[in-house]
């Protein structure tokens, strides 16, 4: 089975969907077959940072209209997507029935996959925490907001709360430098393993590129 990892944070717009289109399409030049999803159903815009129009999204899935195999996208960058579609019903506010649904159907199709990367919604939400608890990997992304900080320690204390015992990992986003980055990593990490007793894996750092935003933009104005 494909090693399935879910990028998230407790707070939006810290780059999560960046992060994971890039750090797919590295392992995709490594040869490993990767597969992203985007489960940010009320936002989805990976397919618009890879400039894409999928005709069918998880919204079809969720009608009955076609299989969850049926919708995935190649691209020009070496990866696969499942698009959802802007608009949707948040992942968190699913139905529990639907949300499993999903993930028992992503798990048939994830023999041709070697890793699933999986592009969430933000937030502590009930269902959010039940689906990030199937999973045996979780990264979080956080800035050096003090919200930011604050809702990712909320959502580290829901995991804990919830039983969670896989991986925690965590990438600094948005930061000056690789000290600022390794310095916000400890504001986190430093009271969720004394208060928590939960062990987060630094991942390191995505510092701030002015040309990362003028590129965002050109490409949402293309699309």
């Amino acid at each position: 089975m494909a090693r399935v990892i879910a990028v998230t944070s407790g707070k939006g717009g810290i780059g999560k969907s960046n992060f994971v289109l890039n750090v797919g399409i590295c392992l995709a030049k490594m040869d490993q077959r990767v597969l992203l999803l985007d489960g940010d159903l009320g936002l989805s815009n990976l397919d618009i940072l890879m400039g894409l129009m999928p005709q069918k999204s998880l919204d079809d899935v969720f009608r009955g209209k076609v299989p969850v195999d049926h919708i995935i996208v190649e691209t020009d960058y070496k990866v696969r997507l499942l698009p959802a579609s802007s608009g949707l019903v948040d992942w968190a506010d699913l139905p529990e029935e639907k949300e499993l649904d999903l993930v028992h159907r992503l798990m048939k199709v994830s023999g041709d996959a070697d890793i699933i990367l999986v592009d969430t919604s933000s937030g502590t939400s009930t269902h959010q925490i039940a689906f990030l608890s199937c999973l045996s990997e979780i990264i979080l992304g956080s800035n050096d907001e003090p919200t930011s900080v604050t809702e990712n320690y909320s959502l580290i204390k829901a995991l804990k709360n919830a039983g969670y015992s896989g991986r925690v990992g965590l990438f600094s986003s948005m930061v000056p430098d690789y000290v600022s980055g390794h310095t916000l990593f400890k504001q986190l990490s430093t009271p969720a393993q004394r208060f928590l007793d939960m062990q987060a894996d630094y991942m390191g750092p995505v510092c701030s590129d002015l040309c990362l935003d003028s590129d965002i933009t050109e490409r949402i104005s293309v699309v």
